[in-house]
C-alpha cells in the first residue's frame, strides 16, 4: 500500500502533496513517517539529478533560484543577441506529459502576450539538448510583497498604493485574455526601479485563457485536479471542476493577498488548513466567512504591537484605520458569491483610491438579512434545534444581558458610543441609498447620541457628522445634510489643518449636496476646493475624477464649453490607466449629459453607450449609477425619435431608482419625467400626464416649488397642454417655468432660453404673435451671448422663429431660418425624424405662400442665424 501511495504522492509537489498526505486517514503514525521518509529521499534524488550543470545555447546558466510545481528557475546571463541577466524556467525532468507540456507552454504564451511594468516580461523560448523546454524571462530580483511591506515598515496607505499596482498588472493580464489563478505573495515580487518600489507578477504556470485556447494542446483543468494554492483559492476554484472560472477568481485571490498585506495574517487559520483533509479545506474555502480585518487585528493579542510597528501605527489607530471602508472593500473582494465581488481588479483598485482620497467607496457591508440567510443555509439543522433551546432560556439571558449592558455603559461611556456607532453603520452604509421610516429613526437617534455623548471629542464627532451628512444628503434632507457636512468641514479644518486630505471628501460631498439642492455657484466653490486639495495630494486618478465632478457643475451653470474641455482633459488621463474603468464610465456619462444639452445627440448616444458598457462591467446590474445612465440614454434615444428603446430603458431606469431610493426620492422623478415625455411624443397624453404629475409632486415635495428641476417638469406639462390645444393652460405653466429658470440659473443660461422657446410656441398658438416674437428674439439673444448651442437644439429656436415670421407673412426672413433649421436637423437626426418632416412641411408652406405685405422686417445674418430685434 505504501508503495502505491508513494507512487501517487511523488508526482505532486508543495501544498498539493501535503493535502494528499493529509487525506490518508487510514495510515497509522509509523506508516505516515515511513511515507514521508520515502518522499524526502525521492526529493534528494531529484535534486541531485538537477544539480548537474545546465548548458543552453546562448545562455550562461548560474545558480538555481527556486522551483515550482512543474518548473525550475535559474539565474542566467543571455549572451546574444543582447547581453543581460535573465531568469530561465525549465520544465522538470520526468514531467513531459501532454497536460504538463500544455501548461508549461500556456505560461510561456501567457507571458508573451503581456507588456506591463507590473508583469514579468518574457524574452524567448527554446529547448535544452535533452529536449527540456524552457523560456527566458525578466530576472526579478525582489522579495514577496508581504515580506517587502514588513521589512520596509510600509504604512497602511503605502501598502494600499503598492497593492493598486498589483491590481493594474492583473487587470492587464485579464485584458490580454489570461486569468492567473495562483495569486499569492511569492508570485508578487517587489523590486526597485528608479528608487521606487515596483511589484512584479510572476509564475503564470496555472494561467487559463479567458477567450480561447492558449495552445494547440488545449490547456484544460481536469476534473478533480488541484490547481492553485489553497489559502488563496476562490470558492469556485476549490470546486476543482475548473469549468466555470472567470476573472473574478483572481479578484478573490487579490482579496486574500490584500487581507494579508493589511493584517499580517491570512483570513483563514493556516495551521487548520495545513492539518485539514482535502474535503475540509474545500469546505472552508467555500463556506467559512472571513473575519473582518479590523476584528482580526483586535484579536491578534500580543502579536498586534509588533505588527503595528511594522506599519508605523498605534494598534488602536490600526483598528480604526481598517474599520468600515477597508473592512468593506476586503470582504466585497472575498465574497463567496462572485456576482457580489468587484467585477475586475481595476474596480477594486479604483475603490481603494477612493478610500485613500476620503471619497465614498462602492463597497458596502452585507445586510443583516443577507448574512442571516447565509448562516441559516450553512447551519439549517443547528438553527432549528438551537432555536428551540434558545427560546427556553431567552428571558433569563435577556434580563442578565440588559443589566450587564447598563453596567458597561456606565463604566465606559465613550467606548460604548463608538460601539453603538459601529453597530449603526454595520448594515447602514451612508453611501448606500435606503428609504423607510426605520432608517429615519436610526439616523435621528445617531445624531442625538453624537451630540449628547461626543461633545468633547471633536475629531470623532466630525467624522460621524460627515457620515451622517452623507446619509441625509442621499435622502434629500439638504438642510440637515448641510448642517452636518459643513460642521464636519469646520472641525477637520480646525483639528487637522486646512490642507488635510480628509477635507477632500467633505468638500466633495458638500459640492454634490449643493448641486442637488440647486445651489450651483456654491457647489462649484466646494468642488473646486476639493480639486485643489486632490491635486496638492498628487493623486492623478483622483484628480481626474474631481475634475469630472467640477465639469458637471459647470454644465449645470450653463458653461458647456468649459465643461467639455474639462471632461476631455480628465478623460485623457483616465483612458491611459488600466485601473480607471469606473471613473472613465462616469466621465463618459457626464459628457453624454453635456452633448444632450447642446443638441449633439449622435455624440451623446455614442459616449453613453460606451459608458453603459463600462458601468455594467464595473457595477452590479441594479446599481443606481446604471439606472442614471439608462435614464440619460433613454433621453437621448427620445430626442433622436427612437421611442421604443427610450421606453424600454426609461422603464428599467425607473425600476432601479424606485428599488434603490423608494417611490418619493427626487432621483425617481428624473426617470418618471423621461417616461412621461416619451409617452407625450408618442401621443399617449393620459399616460404622459400621470408620469409628469408624479415627477412634479416628488420634486415639489423634495426640492421645493422653486427648484430648477421643478421648472423643467412644468415645461413638459406645458408642452402636454399645447398638444391638447389648451394654450391658456400651457402659457400659465410655461410662464412659471421661465420665471423659475430666470431666478434659479445664471443669466444667459441655455435652459432659460429653452423654456422661453416653448413659451413662444404657446403664445403663438394662443394668437399672441407679437409677444411670441419678442420672447423668441430674447431667447435667440441668450443663445448667441452664450454661444454654445449647436445642432438640433439650436435648430429648435431657429425653426420657431421661422414659424413666427411665416405667420406674420415675412417670407424673406422666414425661409433662411427654416432652411438652416432643416439642415441642422437633417445632419443630427436623419431624414426620418419627425422634426425634419416638420421643417420640410414648414418650408413647403413658405414656398406656397403668396403674402407680400411685411410690416417691420428684422435684419437677419445668414452666417449664424442671429436675429436682431427691430429698431425702436
Amino acid at each position: 500500500m505504501l508503495k502505491r501511495l508513494f507512487l501517487r504522492a511523488r508526482t505532486l509537489v508543495g501544498s498539493a502533496r501535503e493535502a494528499f498526505l493529509a487525506e490518508q486517514v487510514d495510515l497509522d503514525e509509523t506508516q505516515r513517517r515511513e511515507l514521508r521518509r520515502l518522499l524526502e529521499h525521492w526529493d534528494d534524488i531529484t535534486q541531485s539529478k538537477s544539480s548537474k550543470p545546465l548548458r543552453i545555447s546562448g545562455y550562461k546558466v548560474g545558480r538555481k533560484l527556486g522551483e515550482g510545481g512543474m518548473g525550475e528557475v535559474y539565474e542566467a546571463e543571455q549572451l546574444e543577441p543582447i547581453r543581460r541577466k535573465v531568469a530561465l524556467k525549465l520544465l522538470k525532468d520526468g514531467l513531459a506529459s501532454r497536460e504538463i507540456l500544455a501548461r508549461f507552454e500556456s505560461e510561456r504564451q501567457a507571458l508573451a502576450r503581456m507588456s506591463h511594468r507590473n508583469v514579468a516580461h518574457v524574452f524567448g523560448a527554446g529547448a535544452t539538448e535533452s529536449g527540456r523546454p524552457y523560456f527566458s524571462m525578466e530576472l526579478v530580483q525582489g522579495e514577496a510583497i508581504t515580506q517587502y511591506c514588513d521589512r520596509h515598515r510600509l504604512t497602511v496607505k503605502e501598502r494600499l498604493e503598492l497593492f493598486c499596482q498589483v491590481c493594474e498588472g492583473v487587470l492587464h493580464a485579464h485584458q490580454k485574455g489570461v486569468i492567473h489563478r495562483d495569486i499569492k505573495p511569492s508570485n508578487v515580487l517587489v523590486t526597485s526601479e528608479g528608487g521606487k518600489a515596483v511589484p512584479k507578477i510572476i509564475d503564470f504556470g496555472v494561467a487559463k485563457a479567458i477567450a480561447q485556447p492558449l495552445t494547440e494542446l488545449t490547456v484544460m483543468t481536469q476534473f478533480g485536479q488541484w490547481i492553485g494554492t489553497p489559502p488563496y483559492m476562490s470558492p469556485e476554484q476549490a470546486e476543482m471542476g475548473g469549468l466555470d472560472l472567470d476573472t473574478r477568481t483572481d479578484v478573490y485571490s487579490l482579496g486574500v493577498l490584500l487581507y494579508e498585506i493589511l493584517v499580517g495574517v491570512r483570513p483563514f487559520d493556516s495551521e487548520s488548513l495545513r492539518d485539514a483533509s482535502l474535503d475540509e479545506i474545500r469546505r472552508c474555502i467555500r463556506e467559512e466567512e472571513p473575519t473582518r480585518p479590523s476584528t482580526r487585528v483586535r484579536n491578534l493579542g500580543n502579536d498586534a504591537r509588533g505588527a503595528a510597528q511594522n506599519r508605523r501605527i498605534d494598534p488602536k489607530d490600526w483598528i480604526d484605520h481598517l474599520r468600515d471602508d477597508l473592512d468593506w472593500i476586503v470582504l466585497k473582494t472575498m465574497e463567496k458569491d462572485r456576482t457580489r465581488r468587484y467585477a475586475s481588479p481595476g474596480e477594486l483598485a479604483a475603490d481603494i483610491r477612493r478610500h485613500l482620497t476620503h471619497q465614498p467607496v462602492l463597497a458596502s457591508p452585507p445586510s443583516v438579512a443577507y448574512s442571516f440567510k447565509k448562516f441559516v443555509t450553512r447551519n439549517r439543522l443547528a438553527v432549528v434545534t438551537g432555536s428551540i433551546a434558545i427560546a427556553a432560556i431567552a428571558l433569563g439571558f435577556l434580563m442578565t444581558g440588559l443589566a450587564l449592558r447598563q453596567a458597561r455603559i456606565e463604566a465606559n461611556r465613550s467606548n460604548q458610543v463608538a460601539s453603538f456607532m459601529q453597530e449603526l453603520f454595520d448594515d447602514l452604509n451612508p453611501y448606500v441609498y435606503r428609504s423607510g421610516t426605520e432608517t429615519d429613526k436610526r439616523l435621528r437617534l445617531a445624531v442625538e447620541r453624537m451630540e449628547k455623548d461626543l461633545a468633547g471629542q471633536d475629531l470623532v464627532r466630525g467624522r460621524l457628522m460627515y457620515r451622517l451628512g452623507i446619509a441625509y444628503r442621499h435622502r434629500d434632507r439638504f438642510d440637515e445634510a448641510e448642517r452636518l457636512l459643513d460642521g464636519a468641514r469646520e472641525i477637520f479644518a480646525e483639528e487637522l489643518g486646512t490642507q488635510h486630505p480628509e477635507l477632500i471628501g467633505v468638500n466633495t460631498e458638500l459640492g454634490w449636496m449643493y448641486f442637488e439642492a440647486g445651489r450651483y455657484p456654491t457647489a462649484r466653490d466646494r468642488l473646486a476646493r476639493a480639486l485643489q486639495l486632490v491635486k496638492r495630494d498628487g493623486d492623478e486618478l483622483s484628480s481626474a475624477e474631481a475634475e469630472s465632478d467640477l465639469a458637471f457643475i459647470e454644465w449645470a451653470l450653463g458653461d458647456y464649453q468649459r465643461a467639455t474641455e474639462r471632461l476631455a482633459r480628465a478623460r485623457s488621463t483616465l483612458e491611459s490607466r488600466l485601473d480607471a474603468q469606473y471613473a472613465l464610465g462616469r466621465n463618459l456619462f457626464l459628457q453624454g449629459v453635456v452633448h444632450n444639452a447642446t443638441g449633439e445627440y449622435r455624440q451623446a448616444r455614442k459616449v453613453l453607450e460606451r459608458s453603459m458598457e463600462l458601468r455594467r462591467a464595473t457595477l452590479e446590474p441594479n446599481h443606481v449609477r446604471v439606472g442614471w445612465t439608462l435614464r440619460t440614454l433613454a433621453r437621448t434615444q427620445l430626442l433622436q425619435g427612437d421611442y421604443s428603446l427610450a421606453l424600454d430603458n426609461g422603464r428599467r431606469a425607473l425600476e432601479i431608482m424606485e428599488t434603490s431610493f423608494g417611490p418619493e426620492h427626487s432621483d425617481v422623478a428624473y426617470a418618471a419625467q423621461t417616461l412621461g415625455v416619451v409617452h407625450l411624443r408618442m401621443g399617449d397624453l393620459a399616460t404622459a400626464e400621470q408620469y409628469l404629475q408624479r415627477a412634479l409632486a416628488i420634486r415639489e415635495k423634495a426640492l421645493g416649488p422653486y427648484h430648477v428641476e421643478v421648472g423643467l417638469t412644468l415645461l413638459h406639462l406645458g408642452e402636454l397642454e399645447l398638444q391638447r390645444s389648451e394654450s391658456a393652460k400651457a402659457c400659465e405653466l410655461l410662464e412659471r417655468a421661465v420665471a423659475i429658470n430666470r431666478a434659479g440659473r445664471p443669466p444667459h443660461h441655455p435652459q432659460t432660453a429653452r423654456s422661453m422657446n416653448f413659451l413662444s410656441r404657446a403664445r403663438l398658438v394662443h394668437g399672441e404673435i407679437a409677444d411670441a416674437l419678442a420672447i423668441q428674439l430674447e431667447a435667440l439673444e441668450i443663445i448667441d451671448v452664450n454661444g454654445q448651442l449647436a445642432g438640433a437644439m439650436r435648430a429648435d429656436h431657429l425653426a420657431q422663429l421661422g414659424a413666427l415670421y411665416l405667420e406674420r407673412g415675412d417670407l424673406e426672413h422666414a425661409r433662411p431660418l427654416v432652411e438652416q433649421a432643416l439642415s441642422m436637423r437633417r445632419a443630427e437626426l436623419g431624414d426620418d425624424h419627425h422634426l425634419v418632416r416638420e421643417s420640410l412641411e414648414m418650408l413647403r408652406r413658405v414656398d406656397a405662400s403668396r403674402a407680400t405685405a411685411v410690416p417691420e422686417r428684422p435684419r437677419v445674418s445668414s452666417y449664424q442665424g442671429r436675429v436682431d430685434p427691430p429698431d425702436a
